[in-house]
C-alpha cells in the first residue's frame, strides 16, 4: 500500500529520545512511507535505539547530531 510520503525524506529534530513526541511524530511519518532523519544534540544510544527501532520495521533512517539554535555550527543538516 503506498503512503502519502513514499520516497520522501524527513527530518525531525529533537527526536532521539524514546517515548518522546519526536519519537512519535518519525512513526507516523514512517507509517506514510517516508525515510526518517534522527536529529538530537547528539547521538548516543537512546537515539540509536530510536533509529533501530524504525529500521526493523523496514524504514530508512539516518542518524545526525546537531542544534539548530547554533546556526554558525556545521550541523551536517546543509
Amino acid at each position: 500500500m503506498a503512503g502519502k510520503f513514499d520516497g520522501k525524506t524527513i527530518v525531525v529534530t529533537g527526536s532521539g529520545k524514546e517515548k518522546g513526541l519526536g519519537q512519535g511524530i518519525l512513526q507516523r511519518f514512517a507509517d506514510e512511507g517516508a525515510n526518517c532523519v534522527v536529529s538530537d544534540l547528539s547521538i548516543g544510544a537512546e537515539e540509536e535505539g530510536v533509529a533501530e527501532e524504525l529500521r526493523e520495521r523496514g524504514v530508512r533512517v539516518a542518524t545526525i547530531a546537531c542544534d539548530v539554535s547554533e546556526c554558525e555550527t556545521d550541523s551536517g543538516l546543509k
